[in-house]
């Protein structure tokens, strides 16, 4: 087969690297320490995985499952609020941008905002109106925020979703 330059260095990269032998021997003990994703196909698979082995210049390694489906971050929740005033407890994990965890995420917020409402979690009028309420977010991580939503909109239709609440300055800068 004619191997193009860059599959040559792929190939050899892969071939390289010690976690490929964990992979052709299928080494069960390799599990958990990274998964490895096919890019011809979109498989990923931990070590042990019993699928054909992959030829060596389609397999890339990565740390986490959640990187080898190319997920960069996730934003996880529970109805299971810890405070009575509060509609859902949030979490954002963000490991393809080098971080575990935000404490307190603004952005990811307003979106489930729209989704509470989406769902009917938050109620909007049929005719159209404006609901609140409140989530929270980095209780486990010992830095608790509470976030204030507004959705506006319809039953049928979000129109706006807007984050609020009391934030901390933690770094100043100027970008350049």
């Amino acid at each position: 087969m004619n191997m193009t330059a860059k599959s040559r260095s792929l190939a050899t990269a892969t071939l390289d690297d010690p976690r490929w032998a964990a992979v052709v021997a299928r080494d069960a003990k390799a599990d958990g320490q990274f998964f490895y994703s096919v890019r011809t196909t979109g498989v990923y698979c931990r070590p042990s995985c019993a699928a054909r082995t992959p030829r060596p210049e389609n397999v890339a390694f990565h740390l986490t499952a959640i990187e080898a489906q190319g997920v960069r971050s996730v934003y996880v929740f529970t109805r299971d609020a810890i405070e009575s005033g509060s509609i859902a407890h949030g979490r954002y994990f963000a490991p393809g941008f080098g971080i575990k965890e935000d404490p307190v995420t603004g952005s990811a917020t307003g979106v489930f905002a729209g989704y509470l409402a989406r769902n009917g979690v938050l109620s909007l009028p049929s005719s159209g109106g404006v609901v609140r309420a409140r989530v929270e977010q980095g209780d486990v991580m010992g830095k608790a925020g509470r976030l204030d939503i507004e959705v506006t909109g319809s039953a049928a239709q979000v129109e706006r979703a807007r984050v609020g609440g009391v934030a901390v300055t933690i770094l100043e800068g100027t970008l350049r």
